[in-house]
């Protein structure tokens, strides 16, 4: 009985890589997996946005600078007063008001007397 060694050879190398991409196949599957669940283990942002003032993060930043909201998604923002390298704006859904430059911040709410003295808008109802 004779065996052709290259054929053996040919089928085992076949075998390894069918082998290895479904393995990493299998590790495809298993990271999406995981990276889901820690998903939905991390904490949920806080919604009100008088625990949410300070520093916004770098996805928040950019919206802001893009002219966006970050807490409403609007795009209607009102240009309030500026120095050094920032500007102050007010959100006009959310009346959230901001300091936008190249590190942004988020002040607070903006009370009504603000609003009205600051951007020139009547207190909403």
């Amino acid at each position: 009985m004779r065996v052709e060694l290259p054929g053996v050879i040919v089928a085992v190398i076949v075998f390894a890589i069918f082998a290895v991409g479904f393995c990493c196949g299998l590790w495809m599957v298993y990271r999406d997996l995981m990276r889901r669940e820690r998903r939905r283990r991390e904490p949920k942002r806080p919604t009100s946005n008088v625990q949410r003032s300070g520093l916004l993060r770098r996805h928040e930043n950019t919206k802001l600078l893009a002219g966006f909201c970050p807490d409403c998604g609007w795009e209607h923002l009102r240009g309030g007063p500026c120095g050094g390298r920032s500007q102050n704006v007010l959100g006009e859904r959310c009346r959230t008001e901001f300091a936008a430059g190249f590190i942004s911040e988020r002040l607070a709410p903006c009370p009504a007397e603000r609003q009205k003295q600051v951007y020139g808008l009547e207190a909403s109802a």
